[in-house]
Protein backbone atom coordinates (compact mmCIF):
# COMPACT_ATOMS: atom_id res chain seq x y z
CA UNK A 1 0.00 0.00 0.00
CA UNK A 2 3.02 2.28 -0.24
CA UNK A 3 3.24 2.93 3.49
CA UNK A 4 6.29 2.58 5.71
CA UNK A 5 7.05 -0.12 8.26
CA UNK A 6 8.89 0.37 11.54
CA UNK A 7 11.19 -2.65 11.57
CA UNK A 8 12.74 -5.22 9.23
CA UNK A 9 14.19 -8.61 10.15
CA UNK A 10 14.54 -11.98 8.45
CA UNK A 11 13.12 -10.67 5.17
CA UNK A 12 9.98 -9.43 6.91
CA UNK A 13 8.85 -5.83 7.45
CA UNK A 14 6.65 -5.42 10.52
CA UNK A 15 4.65 -2.84 12.44
CA UNK A 16 3.27 0.45 11.18
CA UNK A 17 5.87 3.20 11.05
CA UNK A 18 5.51 6.11 13.47
CA UNK A 19 5.11 9.73 12.47
CA UNK A 20 8.77 10.48 13.15
CA UNK A 21 9.77 7.72 10.71
CA UNK A 22 7.87 9.49 7.95
CA UNK A 23 9.22 12.92 8.87
CA UNK A 24 12.86 11.78 9.00
CA UNK A 25 12.64 9.89 5.71
CA UNK A 26 10.92 12.79 3.93
CA UNK A 27 13.64 15.13 5.17
CA UNK A 28 16.26 12.68 3.86
CA UNK A 29 14.55 12.46 0.45
CA UNK A 30 14.65 16.24 0.10
CA UNK A 31 18.36 16.15 0.97
CA UNK A 32 18.95 13.44 -1.66
CA UNK A 33 17.28 15.68 -4.24
CA UNK A 34 19.58 18.55 -3.26
CA UNK A 35 22.56 16.25 -3.88
CA UNK A 36 21.35 14.74 -7.17
CA UNK A 37 18.62 17.06 -8.54
CA UNK A 38 16.62 14.01 -9.59
CA UNK A 39 12.95 14.96 -9.41
CA UNK A 40 11.83 11.47 -8.41
CA UNK A 41 13.04 12.09 -4.85
CA UNK A 42 10.78 15.12 -4.44
CA UNK A 43 7.85 13.22 -5.92
CA UNK A 44 8.36 10.48 -3.34
CA UNK A 45 8.79 13.05 -0.55
CA UNK A 46 5.45 14.59 -1.47
CA UNK A 47 3.72 11.20 -1.63
CA UNK A 48 4.92 10.26 1.84
CA UNK A 49 4.02 13.70 3.20
CA UNK A 50 0.44 13.26 2.05
CA UNK A 51 0.33 9.85 3.76
CA UNK A 52 1.79 11.37 6.93
CA UNK A 53 -0.94 14.02 6.95
CA UNK A 54 -3.66 11.46 6.27
CA UNK A 55 -2.53 9.01 8.94
CA UNK A 56 -1.17 11.19 11.75
CA UNK A 57 -2.62 14.72 11.56
CA UNK A 58 -5.02 15.80 14.31
CA UNK A 59 -7.57 17.89 12.45
CA UNK A 60 -9.42 18.90 15.63
CA UNK A 61 -6.59 20.19 17.82
CA UNK A 62 -3.61 20.34 15.46
CA UNK A 63 -0.26 18.59 15.66
CA UNK A 64 0.79 15.14 14.52
CA UNK A 65 0.07 12.05 16.59
CA UNK A 66 2.96 9.67 17.21
CA UNK A 67 0.95 6.67 15.96
CA UNK A 68 -1.17 6.23 12.83
CA UNK A 69 -4.95 6.16 12.58
CA UNK A 70 -5.00 2.37 12.21
CA UNK A 71 -2.42 1.59 14.90
CA UNK A 72 -3.45 -0.85 17.60
CA UNK A 73 -5.74 0.84 20.10
CA UNK A 74 -3.95 2.63 22.93
CA UNK A 75 -5.19 4.29 26.11
CA UNK A 76 -4.23 7.61 24.56
CA UNK A 77 -2.58 8.73 21.32
CA UNK A 78 0.39 10.86 22.29
CA UNK A 79 2.16 13.62 20.37
CA UNK A 80 5.89 14.30 20.54
CA UNK A 81 6.86 17.98 20.48
CA UNK A 82 10.10 18.60 22.39
CA UNK A 83 13.48 18.28 20.68
CA UNK A 84 16.02 16.12 22.50
CA UNK A 85 19.08 14.28 21.15
CA UNK A 86 17.03 13.94 17.98
CA UNK A 87 14.36 16.42 16.87
CA UNK A 88 10.72 15.58 17.40
CA UNK A 89 8.57 14.35 14.56
CA UNK A 90 6.47 17.50 14.76
CA UNK A 91 9.52 19.77 14.50
CA UNK A 92 10.83 17.95 11.44
CA UNK A 93 7.33 17.94 9.96
CA UNK A 94 7.07 21.73 10.21
CA UNK A 95 10.46 22.10 8.53
CA UNK A 96 9.66 19.81 5.61
CA UNK A 97 6.16 21.23 5.17
CA UNK A 98 7.61 24.72 4.71
CA UNK A 99 10.17 23.42 2.21
CA UNK A 100 7.50 21.59 0.23
CA UNK A 101 5.32 24.70 0.23
CA UNK A 102 8.06 26.52 -1.67
CA UNK A 103 8.95 23.56 -3.87
CA UNK A 104 5.41 22.70 -4.99
CA UNK A 105 3.66 26.04 -4.39
CA UNK A 106 1.10 24.21 -2.25
CA UNK A 107 -0.28 26.43 0.52
CA UNK A 108 -1.98 23.44 2.14
CA UNK A 109 1.38 22.42 3.59
CA UNK A 110 2.02 25.89 4.99
CA UNK A 111 -1.40 25.95 6.63
CA UNK A 112 -0.64 22.74 8.52
CA UNK A 113 2.79 24.04 9.57
CA UNK A 114 1.12 27.24 10.79
CA UNK A 115 -1.26 25.30 13.01
CA UNK A 116 1.59 23.38 14.65
CA UNK A 117 3.55 26.58 15.30
CA UNK A 118 0.48 28.32 16.74
CA UNK A 119 -0.20 25.32 18.95
CA UNK A 120 3.30 25.38 20.44
CA UNK A 121 3.92 29.13 20.50
CA UNK A 122 3.65 29.62 24.26
CA UNK A 123 5.63 26.48 25.10
CA UNK A 124 8.45 27.45 22.73
CA UNK A 125 8.57 30.96 24.20
CA UNK A 126 8.70 29.63 27.77
CA UNK A 127 11.14 26.74 27.19
CA UNK A 128 13.17 27.58 24.05
CA UNK A 129 15.94 25.15 25.02
CA UNK A 130 13.55 22.26 24.50
CA UNK A 131 12.63 23.25 20.96
CA UNK A 132 15.90 23.78 19.11
CA UNK A 133 14.81 22.27 15.81
CA UNK A 134 11.37 23.85 16.04
CA UNK A 135 12.99 27.28 16.43
CA UNK A 136 14.97 26.64 13.25
CA UNK A 137 11.75 25.71 11.47
CA UNK A 138 10.11 28.87 12.85
CA UNK A 139 12.96 30.96 11.44
CA UNK A 140 12.42 29.32 8.05
CA UNK A 141 8.69 30.00 8.32
CA UNK A 142 9.15 33.71 9.09
CA UNK A 143 12.04 34.37 6.70
CA UNK A 144 12.00 35.82 3.22
CA UNK A 145 12.81 32.46 1.71
CA UNK A 146 14.72 32.51 -1.54
CA UNK A 147 13.39 30.13 -4.17
CA UNK A 148 16.21 29.55 -6.64
CA UNK A 149 15.76 27.81 -9.98
CA UNK A 150 18.76 26.91 -12.11
CA UNK A 151 17.97 26.02 -15.71
CA UNK A 152 20.78 24.09 -17.33
CA UNK A 153 22.43 20.71 -17.69
CA UNK A 154 23.32 19.66 -14.12
CA UNK A 155 26.65 18.28 -15.37
CA UNK A 156 27.74 21.37 -17.31
CA UNK A 157 30.43 23.70 -15.97
CA UNK A 158 28.24 26.81 -16.11
CA UNK A 159 25.48 25.14 -14.10
CA UNK A 160 27.99 23.92 -11.52
CA UNK A 161 29.47 27.43 -11.25
CA UNK A 162 26.06 28.91 -10.43
CA UNK A 163 25.37 26.20 -7.87
CA UNK A 164 28.75 26.75 -6.25
CA UNK A 165 27.97 30.46 -5.89
CA UNK A 166 24.70 29.61 -4.15
CA UNK A 167 26.23 27.17 -1.70
CA UNK A 168 29.16 29.44 -0.89
CA UNK A 169 26.69 32.09 0.26
CA UNK A 170 25.14 31.94 3.72
CA UNK A 171 21.50 31.33 2.85
CA UNK A 172 19.94 29.08 5.50
CA UNK A 173 16.39 29.69 4.29
CA UNK A 174 16.27 28.68 0.66
CA UNK A 175 15.15 26.01 -1.76
CA UNK A 176 17.22 25.21 -4.84
CA UNK A 177 15.84 23.40 -7.87
CA UNK A 178 17.68 22.48 -11.05
CA UNK A 179 15.89 21.89 -14.33
CA UNK A 180 17.53 20.31 -17.36
CA UNK A 181 16.01 21.95 -20.49
CA UNK A 182 15.69 18.47 -21.99
CA UNK A 183 13.62 17.25 -19.02
CA UNK A 184 10.13 18.60 -19.68
CA UNK A 185 8.56 16.33 -17.06
CA UNK A 186 10.30 18.08 -14.16
CA UNK A 187 8.99 21.48 -15.22
CA UNK A 188 5.47 20.05 -15.16
CA UNK A 189 5.92 18.68 -11.64
CA UNK A 190 7.85 21.60 -10.13
CA UNK A 191 6.17 25.00 -10.67
CA UNK A 192 9.38 26.92 -9.95
CA UNK A 193 10.95 25.42 -13.08
CA UNK A 194 7.98 26.06 -15.38
CA UNK A 195 8.32 28.60 -18.20
CA UNK A 196 11.88 29.53 -17.25
CA UNK A 197 14.14 29.25 -20.30
CA UNK A 198 17.90 29.34 -20.61
CA UNK A 199 19.18 32.69 -21.85
CA UNK A 200 21.52 32.68 -24.87
CA UNK A 201 22.16 28.98 -24.39
CA UNK A 202 23.77 29.54 -20.97
CA UNK A 203 22.85 28.07 -17.61
CA UNK A 204 20.44 30.57 -16.09
CA UNK A 205 19.49 31.33 -12.49
CA UNK A 206 16.13 32.69 -11.37
CA UNK A 207 16.06 34.08 -7.82
CA UNK A 208 12.49 34.32 -6.59
CA UNK A 209 10.40 35.04 -3.51
CA UNK A 210 6.84 33.72 -3.39
CA UNK A 211 7.32 32.68 -7.03
CA UNK A 212 8.00 36.26 -8.13
CA UNK A 213 11.42 36.30 -9.77
CA UNK A 214 14.12 38.83 -10.50
CA UNK A 215 15.75 39.21 -13.89
CA UNK A 216 17.42 35.96 -14.98
CA UNK A 217 21.14 35.77 -14.23
CA UNK A 218 23.64 33.93 -16.40
CA UNK A 219 26.86 34.96 -14.65
CA UNK A 220 28.12 34.21 -11.17
CA UNK A 221 28.54 37.94 -10.43
CA UNK A 222 24.92 38.70 -11.34
CA UNK A 223 23.69 35.81 -9.24
CA UNK A 224 25.75 36.75 -6.18
CA UNK A 225 24.40 40.31 -6.27
CA UNK A 226 20.83 39.03 -6.41
CA UNK A 227 21.44 36.65 -3.51
CA UNK A 228 22.72 39.54 -1.38
CA UNK A 229 19.58 41.63 -1.95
Amino acid sequence: NGRLRRSYKNDQARFNAYQEDYAYLIDALIAVYEATFQTKWLVEARRLTDIMIEQFWDEEEGGFFFTSNDHEELITRSKEYSDNATPSGNSVAVDILIKLTHIFNDERYREIATRVLNLLGKAVEKFPGGFGHMLGALDFYLARTKEIAIIGNPESDDTKALLEAIYQSYLPNKVVLVGDPMDTESSKLLPLLANRPMIDGKATAYVCENFTCKEPATSVCELVEQLKA
